[in-house]
């Protein structure tokens, strides 16, 4: 949570919490995109910039 205070007004953001469908996307997302680059590493892909 973040409050600021600017002449005299109070501004209060809040993360929106996630839900577990949310959670469960994100982590298979990441499992997916790990599997990606380990395919890429295996097969000696490295035409893209890594900068």
């Amino acid at each position: 949570m973040m409050t600021l205070n600017i002449l005299f007004m109070t501004i209060t953001i809040k993360r929106k919490q996630q839900t577990y469908e949310q959670f469960m996307h994100d982590e298979l997302m990441k499992q997916i995109i790990e599997e990606s680059k380990q395919k890429q590493v295996s097969l000696g892909d490295f035409t893209r910039n890594t900068f």
